[in-house]
């Protein structure tokens, strides 16, 4: 979510658990991730404009294995821009932008 070194701050926090562990509870899961990450198995059709869904089925799949160890997901997705982020925003355009033309 775009909060800098967010995950060492918590890691004297984090207990390993099981996703049982969670049965019965409500969790939110960011919903851009599943879909950046799902789109690794269809990155080349992406890319070349071909018609995919392998993103779509690998969000359904994290869903499907939540819901399957009794664990009820809140899929959440990003709102507008925030002007905060602005420049972060923008460096990250130009990186792509850098990227594709490279």
């Amino acid at each position: 979510m775009g909060i800098t070194n967010l995950l060492q701050v918590l890691k004297p926090a984090i207990k390993p658990k099981s996703l049982s562990d969670f049965r019965g509870k409500r969790v939110a899961v960011d919903g851009n991730v599943w879909l950046h990450k799902g789109a690794y198995a269809c990155a080349t059709e992406l890319a070349t404009g071909q018609q995919t869904s392998a993103y779509i089925t690998y969000c359904r799949k994290m869903c499907n294995l939540l819901l399957d160890h009794g664990v009820l997901p809140y899929v959440v997705f990003d709102g507008r821009s925030l002007p905060s982020k602005a420049l972060t925003a923008e460096k990250r355009r130009q990186g792509r932008a850098a990227a594709a033309h490279a």
